[in-house]
């Protein structure tokens, strides 16, 4: 008779419940901890990504304001280019299209007609700025009416006051431009002669203007239409705040100083 003989090794043991559980609790641990360093890491990427195109929409928007502001008064009698500034909006005048021209025949206050050496670039409605530039105290504002033609341009409304010709009386096509920064939508928008706003710069948290004179010192806010502060002001300082509206922690901070040479 043959016996089966069985040989135990005493050392060939499985994991017991205790060890499985607890493998598996270092495993989510280490998983846990990957993933988190990867979120981490993926959120600052996310914002520095965010950061940089700020800055690169910061920039163009600085330029764009700057360019665009500093031709305030373009056009009119010096001291005379604004119309309205607060800490948030700037409304102005200027000359955007260049065109102008001089009158070629005497004006007698209540003239409806004026007679100017060339009439190329005047249109029906356009709004005209008229002073002497010997006497720059001497202006007015007015409306073509109509389209002109051959040198003679028709107006709304009489003159206020008389012109000679010899006198370098100077016409200039102006527009009415507004920037303003809107809290409720976080946009700067544009705004040329009352017609519809239109987006120019988002993702603003803020913007904040500030006004100096020829002496560098501020001036109050705001100032609104026919305030005497108006024809003081000398340079705008704009500064400007970006932020990501699905990432607050990326944001951007701009500050540029316009010196508006047109206002004296």
């Amino acid at each position: 008779m043959f016996h089966r003989f069985t040989h135990k090794h005493n050392n060939e043991q499985g994991l017991t419940l205790i060890e499985l559980l607890i493998a598996t609790v270092i495993s989510v641990v280490v998983l846990g901890a990957t993933i988190s360093t990867y979120t981490k890491q993926e959120r600052v990427l996310r914002t520095e990504g965010d950061k940089t195109y700020l800055r690169g929409l910061g920039r163009l928007a600085m330029e764009e304001l700057a360019k665009e502001i500093r031709q305030a008064g373009y056009g009119f009698p010096p001291g005379q280019g604004i119309f309205a500034a607060t800490e948030t909006s700037i409304t102005y005048f200027a000359n955007t299209d260049d065109t102008q021209t001089m009158v070629a025949a005497d004006v007698t206050a209540g003239d409806t007609t004026l007679t100017v050496r060339d009439d190329s670039g005047f249109n029906d409605t356009d709004n005209l700025v008229i002073f002497n530039l010997r006497n720059i105290t001497v202006w007015e504002v007015g409306q073509v009416s109509g389209t002109p033609a051959g040198n003679v341009i028709t107006l709304n409304s009489g003159t206020a006051n008389s012109y000679q010709a010899d006198q370098n009386i100077v016409i200039h096509k102006y527009h009415t431009i507004t920037y303003t920064f809107n809290t409720g939508n976080n946009l700067i928008s544009e705004t040329i002669d009352g017609e519809g706003a239109i987006p120019l710069i988002g993702k603003v948290s803020d913007m904040t203007l500030t006004y100096f004179d020829a002496n560098d010192a501020v001036l109050a806010t705001p100032m609104n239409a026919g305030d005497a502060n108006l024809a003081n002001i000398r340079k705008v300082e704009i500064e400007l705040s970006l932020e990501e509206s699905t990432n607050t922690s990326a944001t951007a901070t701009f500050k540029t100083n316009i010196n508006l040479r047109n206002m004296g």
